[in-house]
């Protein structure tokens, strides 16, 4: 057995500088062989400084709140069996510094690496190595790279006995730089002075990826293979406080993983800065070596046909329908956000060129976003959705976007056949379809579709929201010990969750589950969308089994059979369970005459009538209701419905007509209690039925 022996020490650290040189005009490749060794690793800071270290110029800092992590690369066990591969050191520096002393405990060994980024409480290495993140969406500023995906090993180094230092520690980075120089060749310098938004390099040749999950292999000393979250595509996005101005020299910079990029490879380098888009692909003359601790530098000569005005366009959409601004279209119209006669939707003349409409009109582009198993389609200009009328042939602009008439089921993934809802279920025409000079409304589906789709071309940062799971089956016996889907969200954006059945689970802010019931539901997570950032959407299906089947109960009072004489009888509701009816005051009166029951006293008003009831342990109610009235009998009295002595419901009778009264909220417990109290008539109550839901 391997003898534990915990040492508290130090890591004391120095700096480190980049290097890299150019070798031509338009694509220059750094292949100098020395690797950039370092004793503080540091990036830029991220949204969240206190986690990450930063970067000015080239010069490293680690943050407050940094913390490294310390492993041999073999498994421990706890006292209780939990298998875990490092160990976690912490600093507790109170400002950013060039050297820190991170403290925190490690067995005995020879042979030890210490690694960084590093998430605290994390036990993520395996017998694979340390699980790092090299992020798609990166934020660097305009001298250096974003820290957070920065990936540094240290060489191998020893605790023993004795050892209550470690000085002089020395980190390698593994993760490699690309450093992206826009040169501005158009006629009249066009961006020259123009400040970024965002800059990406995509290279959608490569097997692999740019970014991605990578696993680090402590011994080899280097990054396994891309095992998650793989892109062909990196972006640095920039604020106002990091953007910098397009001048021939001034960088991008974009740590991605360490690979070669093969003679032949495309490559392309976007951009948008100021009021153009940038776009440039190159087909590589010869190899590029990105190398682990190495800054390469491409210089991207940018003419005129790779500088465009920009404009507001929408493409062609092909593949599964995501949330976005569209065109909706067919035969040269698009759908318009106008009622005409009929009732039906205009139609607007347009013709795309290339697959694309530019700078279209805003009447007749549509927001599609989803609404639990359905989509809705909606025009801001109106502020109003595309409903039906409940009508063939028809349509209208409707105001809310939760009616059945204004929820549409979605198939297709080149044309798209929307089906109304509302219109479904009534079996009529339901297809929104476009009826040449007769406009968009709801038709039969071999009329004029399906539809074509043109989504725009957003410039925005696409968030890319996604589950790590697209279905989920889980055992309510497992409920307590149910983990949610991991929602990947690199850019941090704000994002609100929804259940699409609440009878089956509800989903808290931040993506917890609850079980409530059997059934399938669809756990969606939202961004809405802003200046920077795109609109985006990821859900999965979850579907319970074997939990608490919920049961209706229900019985009818104004089958009470023969009349007696007593303050109180029983009777059972058709789930076995029992109930007492009590009154209070003089003659008391229970049973059937003619066509109504007459529960209560004979003669004179009674002071109350109480209907109650107990239920199994641990019910919850969800749904509670009586209804009385019915007869001839002019009756006047006040209701209320409790569980555990809880109201969740009152009312009121007046006169012969029926009443139903309904509990607003759940409730937990096991007593239910319907009470008529302020009673004005003498035989005073008939045809009562009560109803709940367990």
């Amino acid at each position: 057995m391997k003898k534990c022996f915990k040492s508290t020490f130090v890591i004391a650290l120095a700096s480190m500088l980049f290097f890299s040189c150019s070798k031509a005009d338009k694509v220059v490749v750094n292949n100098e062989e020395n690797l950039v060794k370092v004793s503080i690793i540091a990036g830029n800071p991220d949204a969240n400084t206190e986690t990450k270290t930063e970067m000015e110029g080239t010069t490293p800092y680690w943050s407050v709140g940094d913390a490294i992590g310390v492993t041999d690369a073999m498994a421990h066990s706890t006292d209780n069996g939990e298998v875990y591969y490092n160990f976690e050191f912490t600093s507790n520096i109170e400002s950013r510094s060039r050297t820190a002393v991170f403290y925190g405990s490690t067995t005995l060994s020879p042979t030890l690496y210490a690694y960084y980024p590093y998430n605290k409480g994390s036990k993520s290495v395996t017998a694979n190595g340390a699980k790092v993140f090299i992020e798609q969406n990166q934020y660097p500023t305009p001298t250096s790279f974003d820290g957070k995906s920065d990936i540094l090993l240290s060489e191998p180094f020893t605790v023993g006995e004795e050892t209550t230092q470690v000085q002089g520690l020395i980190f390698n980075r593994l993760s490699a730089v690309v450093k992206i120089v826009l040169k501005d060749k158009t006629t009249d310098h066009k961006i020259t002075g123009e400040k970024p938004s965002f800059v990406a390099l995509e290279a959608n040749d490569i097997a692999t990826g740019l970014v991605g999950r990578v696993y680090v292999n402590m011994i080899g000393q280097s990054l396994g293979e891309i095992y998650q979250d793989a892109s062909k595509k990196a972006v640095a996005i920039y604020t106002d406080a990091t953007q910098y101005e397009i001048d021939d020299n001034n960088a991008t910079y974009l740590v991605v993983y360490p690979q070669t990029l093969s003679a032949g490879t495309n490559i392309t380098v976007s951009a948008k800065a100021g009021d153009h888009s940038i776009e440039r692909t190159i087909n590589l003359p010869n190899d590029i070596h990105l190398l682990a601790g190495k800054i390469t530098t491409l210089k991207v000569s940018l003419y005129d046909d790779n500088v465009k005005a920009n404009t507001v366009d929408y493409q062609l959409y092909s593949g599964e329908l995501t949330e976005g601004d569209y065109v909706i279209y067919y035969n040269n119209r698009a759908m318009k956000a106008e009622e005409i006669s009929g009732p039906r939707l205009a139609y607007l003349s347009v013709t795309p060129v290339n697959d694309v409409i530019s700078d279209p009109d805003a009447s007749i582009v549509w927001h599609i976003e989803p609404n639990g198993d359905y989509w809705t389609i909606y025009n801001e200009g109106v502020s109003s959705y595309a409903a039906s009328t409940g009508s063939k042939s028809q349509a209208q602009l409707y105001d809310s976007g939760t009616d059945d008439m204004s929820l549409w089921t979605v198939s297709g993934n080149s044309t798209y056949d929307f089906v109304n809802k509302y219109n479904t279920a009534l079996g009529r025409n339901a297809h929104l379809r476009g009826n040449g000079n007769s406009g968009f409304a709801c038709y039969s589906a071999g009329t004029g579709g399906p539809l074509y789709l043109y989504k725009l071309h957003d410039t925005r940062i696409d968030p890319a929201l996604s589950f790590s799971q697209s279905v989920v089956e889980v055992a309510w016996a497992d409920k307590d010990s149910f983990e949610a889907p991991v929602l990947t969200n690199t850019c941090n954006v704000p994002v609100t969750y929804s259940s699409s059945d609440e009878n089956v689970a509800t989903v808290a802010s931040d993506g917890a589950i609850t079980f409530i019931g059997n059934g399938t539901t669809r756990i969606t997570a939202r961004y809405a969308g802003d200046e920077t950032y795109q609109p985006s959407t990821s859900f999965y299906t979850l579907t319970i089994t074997g939990g608490p089947t919920l049961k209706t109960a229900t019985i009818n009072f104004g089958n009470a059979g023969t009349m007696i004489d007593e303050t109180s009888v029983t009777g059972l509701d058709n789930q076995g369970n029992t109930w007492t009816i009590t009154t209070t005051g003089s003659n008391p009166y229970f049973g059937q005459a003619a066509d109504h029951s007459q529960i209560g006293s004979n003669g004179s008003p009674a002071t109350s009538i109480t209907f109650t009831t107990a239920l199994p342990a641990e019910s919850t109610v969800t749904s509670f209701s009586t209804k009385m009235g019915g007869a001839a009998k002019q009756t006047k009295a006040d209701i209320t419905l409790k569980v555990e002595n809880v109201t969740v419901g009152t009312g009121s009778l007046s006169g012969n007509s029926d009443v139903v009264i309904s509990s607003t909220t759940e409730a937990t417990g096991t007593v239910l209690t319907v009470t008529v109290t302020n009673i004005d008539r003498g035989v005073n109550v008939f045809n009562i039925n009560v109803s709940y839901e367990y």
